[in-house]
């Protein structure tokens, strides 16, 4: 197994710390409640070391922290899901 590639900014720093170096301490507290309200068994003093990269928190922490980002939940299908493009697809040859 590959070592995990963590930036010196964040490896081996509590969550706190590493989301306020990762935003730029801009809205610090606003991120932090969002991913620990989402990512459950997440803390405050969550360590960011290899351990946590390659166990089951960080899938969901990677998920929540980019939704944090730009506000929007990640999509669960695609938006192009091609059931619903055979129920509203009517070819223009047909004359409709």
């Amino acid at each position: 197994m590959t070592e995990p590639r963590t930036s010196p900014n964040y490896r081996n720093k509590r969550f706190a710390d590493a989301i306020a170096i990762w935003s730029g301490h801009n809205s610090v507290e606003s991120y932090i409640s969002f991913v620990l309200l989402r990512t459950p068994g997440m803390t405050r003093a969550t360590i960011m070391d290899d351990a946590f990269w390659c166990g089951p928190l960080a899938i969901p922490f990677l998920k929540n922290a980019g939704m944090a980002r730009g506000r929007q939940t990640v999509p669960q299908r695609s938006r192009f899901d091609r059931s619903r493009l055979r129920a509203t697809w009517k070819p223009v040859w047909k004359g409709n």
